[in-house]
């Protein structure tokens, strides 16, 4: 009976040895899942913004308008991220495409983000300067509307579609314009010709 009993005394303690080492390593393991996976959200996450500024830098940068292949690298949080400017114009359409990479400790991410260039169609107005004539009261825009400078505004006009603006907005005292759409999105500056003269008449 003794014997019997150290047995069992030996083989529990065995069983609860090799217990203990397998649950120490199934949270070692669960540790470095959590750790890769951590840095690979933060890869990812870094990859956004990357999308996020350069979005933005096609609107306040005219000349990303034009083909800019140069690589902007950013160090952020950490990370690091890359990407760059291709103009394409597939059936006459104008696209900015940027490809980018994001890296974040061993681990790498990337995406590809295609925008369409607005052009001058898809505008009820657009205007380049203004030179200080408003908008003024009863007047009416039926579309988007960008001024590339300054909008100005005296009185109470109305905005039927979305305003974006350059410069900024001057507005006389006590005008009241409406915006169907919100308010006007200021900062972004498109940058395309301010003249004419490079228009040829067909006779």
């Amino acid at each position: 009976m003794g014997k019997m009993s150290l047995i069992l005394v030996v083989g529990f303690n065995i069983i609860f040895m090799a217990m203990g080492f397998n649950l120490s390593g199934i949270a070692s393991h669960s540790y470095k899942n959590y750790s890769n996976y951590y840095t690979v959200e933060q890869a990812q996450f870094l990859a956004e913004s990357a999308a996020n500024v350069a979005i933005g830098s096609l609107y306040q940068n005219n000349t990303w308008l034009l083909n800019d292949t140069t690589t902007k690298t950013h160090n952020l949080e950490g990370g690091q991220y890359t990407f760059k400017a291709v103009r394409t114009t597939p059936n006459g359409q104008q696209y900015v495409t940027f490809y980018i990479s994001a890296t974040y400790g061993s681990m790498k991410d990337s995406t590809i983000v295609v925008c369409n260039v607005p052009q001058y169609s898809s505008f009820a107005m657009y205007s380049c300067y203004d030179n200080g004539i408003s908008w003024v009261s009863n007047e009416v825009c039926n579309g988007k509307l960008h001024a590339d400078s300054i909008l100005y505004i005296d009185g109470n006009p109305t905005f039927n579609g979305y305003v974006t603006v350059g410069n900024g907005i001057s507005s006389t005292k006590g005008s009241n314009p409406t915006y169907k759409y919100g308010s006007p999105q200021v900062g972004q500056k498109l940058g395309w010709v301010n003249n004419f003269n490079s228009v040829t008449a067909v006779t």
